[in-house]
């Protein structure tokens, strides 16, 4: 069993495998159940399904760290500042305790900030300090076919066949000249 989680997202990227949204909840959330409780999940706060689920299981005792990217996020770590280009990310990460600390990736795209944001606060909360990470996050390198900018100039985004990636894709569009 773990004894620690990451709930990146809920949406409708999975709906051909699990047939609703509410199959889709039920299954990502059983990692949030599998965690013990000296363990702790950290959850996206800007997502509106995973919000909605832990309002319901509100009091059972689980340690919940959140993290996202929109600001008026109370969450307990929130990238802020960012920047999407054709050149790939820049943003703070700050913590609830005032930390700050830049950040940039070769990776293309806001929703890889919101990822890593939660990475992020995974690894602090295990007490690895952010400022050990700068490097690690600067060399990422996307997965193939997921909005991997070739030599060539053009975008590979072959892999995305959800409205949400499509959209996800568009937006990461509009940051090239």
């Amino acid at each position: 069993h773990p004894q620690y989680g990451l709930l990146t997202s809920i949406g409708e990227q999975h709906l051909e495998s699990f047939g609703s949204v509410e199959n889709i909840v039920k299954t990502k959330f059983e990692l949030y159940d599998a965690i013990p409780e000296n363990g702790f999940i950290c959850v996206n706060a800007d997502n509106d399904l995973i919000c909605a689920e832990l309002e319901a299981r509100k009091g059972d005792g689980k340690e919940v760290v959140t993290y996202g990217v929109k600001d008026e996020s109370a969450a307990d770590y929130r990238a802020t500042d960012g920047t999407v280009s054709g050149a790939g990310c820049r943003f703070t990460l700050c913590d609830k305790n005032g930390g700050e600390t830049a950040f940039g990736t070769k990776l293309l795209g806001g929703h890889n900030v919101q990822n890593i944001t939660g990475c992020l606060a995974l690894a602090a909360k295990l007490g690895v300090p952010a400022e050990k990470l700068v490097y690690a996050v600067r060399l990422l390198k996307p997965v193939r076919h997921r909005l991997e900018l070739l030599p060539n100039g053009f975008i590979d985004d072959a892999f995305n066949s959800n409205p949400a990636g499509f959209r996800s894709a568009l937006e990461t569009l509009k940051a090239f000249s």
